[in-house]
């Protein structure tokens, strides 16, 4: 699988990003972002208006945490 994600490293930190796009980038269903973000265990969202939206840089920081806990764990 490859690991690069360059809609993530090519943006500028406070870009933003829907919750449609996140899910694309980490290439998952948008439900399970929305659970992610019930839980509280997924990037952090805010909302713009009527949309939710994160930054370039929280994704960024959310796999850098993810990779480091799948990291510890083995």
């Amino acid at each position: 699988m490859d690991t690069q994600l360059p809609q993530v490293s090519n943006q500028r930190e406070d870009d933003l990003v829907t919750l449609a796009e996140v899910a694309e980038i980490l290439r998952v269903p948008v439900n399970t972002v929305r659970w992610w973000r019930h839980q509280g265990t997924g990037p952090r969202f805010f909302k713009l208006g009527r949309h939710l939206v994160t930054t370039h840089g929280d994704l960024r920081r959310w796999i850098s945490t993810q990779r480091a806990a799948a990291d510890s764990t083995v």
